[in-house]
Parts: C-alpha cells; sequence; structure tokens
C-alpha cells in the first residue's frame, strides 16, 4: 500500500527495473495475453525497503500479483538506497563503459558491508560513521525526535553525579546524533512536518562511497 507506483512493459523475460529483472512466469504468461500485452504499460509497486520483489497490478480483475526479482542474492531485504550504493561501487570498480553484472553487484554489496562493519570496528571519522550508520539503516534519513535525540522516548538520561565515570561513547550511536541537528543549532526552518531538508539521493550517495574509498585506503 505504501510502495512507489511506477509503470513498466512486460517484456518476454520479464520485468525490469532499476537495473533487475522480476519475473513469474505463469503470471505474466497470463497477463500478456490480455488486452495490451507487451505494448502496454502496466502498474507497478515497489518497496523502497527491499528489492526482491514487486506488485503488478491486474486491472481486469483489480488484483496484484508478486513478481520476484530473478537474483534475489542483490535484491532481497535491499532497499533502494542501498541498491543505488552498491550500483556506484561496482560503476567506480569498472572501466569506463563496462555493464554492471549481478556478479559486480554481488561484490559490491560485500564490499560495502564489509566496509560499514570496520567502520564501526576501527573508529572512523564521525561524518563516515553516520554515512555508513544510514546505510545499515537502509538509507532512511534521520528524524529528530526530541530536542536533537534519536530516540522517542521522552525521559531524559538522569544527571551524572560527582562519582559517576564517563562512558566510552559508542560509535555507531555518536554517528547518528551527529546526522542530527543539535537543539541550540540555528538553521533553516523545517517543513511544517518537522523532517529535515532532504538532500539529491545521488549525490549523498556519491560522496559517501568517495569518503569510504579515501579513508578506508
Amino acid at each position: 500500500m505504501t510502495g512507489e507506483v511506477i509503470r513498466r512493459p512486460i517484456s518476454n523475460v520479464g520485468v525490469h527495473y532499476d537495473g533487475l529483472l522480476y519475473s513469474d512466469k505463469k503470471v505474466l504468461e497470463e497477463l500478456k495475453a490480455r488486452r495490451g500485452g507487451l505494448a502496454k504499460d502496466w502498474i507497478i509497486r515497489v518497496d523502497p525497503y527491499d528489492r526482491g520483489e514487486i506488485w503488478i497490478l491486474d486491472d481486469d480483475l483489480g488484483r496484484w500479483y508478486v513478481l520476484p526479482c530473478t537474483d534475489p542474492t542483490i535484491s532481497r531485504n535491499v532497499s533502494k538506497y542501498q541498491h543505488k550504493v552498491h550500483k556506484l561501487i561496482a560503476k567506480h570498480n569498472l572501466p569506463t563503459g563496462t555493464p554492471i553484472t549481478v556478479n559486480h553487484l554481488e561484490m559490491a554489496k560485500a564490499l560495502a558491508e564489509e566496509t560499514v562493519r570496520t567502520v564501526f570496528e576501527n573508529g572512523a571519522t564521525t561524518a563516515t560513521a553516520a554515512k555508513a550508520a544510514r546505510y545499515e539503516a537502509n538509507g532512511q534519513p534521520f528524524t529528530p525526535l526530541l530536542n536533537g535525540a534519536m530516540t522517542a522516548d521522552p525521559k531524559p538520561p538522569p544527571p551524572e553525579t560527582a562519582s559517576s565515570q564517563p562512558s566510552t561513547p559508542d560509535l555507531k550511536t555518536s554517528a547518528l546524533a551527529d546526522a542530527l541537528p543539535s537543539a541550540g543549532t540555528t538553521s533553516t526552518p523545517a517543513p511544517s512536518l518537522g523532517y529535515p531538508e532532504r538532500q539529491n539521493i545521488d549525490d549523498d550517495i556519491e560522496r559517501m562511497v568517495e569518503q569510504w574509498a579515501n579513508e578506508m585506503k
């Protein structure tokens, strides 16, 4: 119900979207036999947080059918944001003009996941860790919930006492907090819903991949 709505034709092998192929032979043969067939643009719903399957509408019956991705290793539980990261990593590691294959995306996905793990284990800069945290969170934008905090718990932490020992900051927690504006920071007024202003996702991802590459050398 909350997926992105797009229109795509059915090819002889399935439905192509975002460099991935989706197919269910029985379902597609039935739909292609209906009016329009291969020449028609069909209504598709896509989950931005899971590229593992799409839904196609049979507008004659008003019924949605699931079409699984033919390459689940690079799509199942992979978000739109993560898929863009994988494609950019693959592109950066290939000669210009080289087509990106499933094998390239599998290697890029493994590299991204390993980079995120290494970032948190080895203590990269906060900015790099914030980008790693966003990748790990499926690209979901961070939203301040209470005075810039990343928690919905309205109870503030207990005040430190004289005997309290400072705890070692957790890199991932610090990264998430750093990705948010603090309560005292002057900034451009946010939209009425309180969401942070969105940046161009492609530019943001490209900067992230370049920063990872520079800091992991």
